[in-house]
């Protein structure tokens, strides 16, 4: 069972993903953005996708 702070990491984790994603699609069109280029600027890894 996930507790209440392991709940809120992974919360930051996906809004800092999401965010990251609609800047690059906005910037850069949906065709051309990577997962590479989303994992970059939301500061994961590619695993976390």
């Amino acid at each position: 069972m996930i507790d209440a702070a392991e709940c809120c990491r992974l919360d930051r984790r996906r809004r800092a993903i999401v965010d990251a994603a609609r800047a690059l699609f906005a910037e850069q069109g949906f065709d051309n953005t990577t997962l590479g280029a989303i994992v970059a600027r939301s500061g994961g890894s590619l695993a976390t996708i």
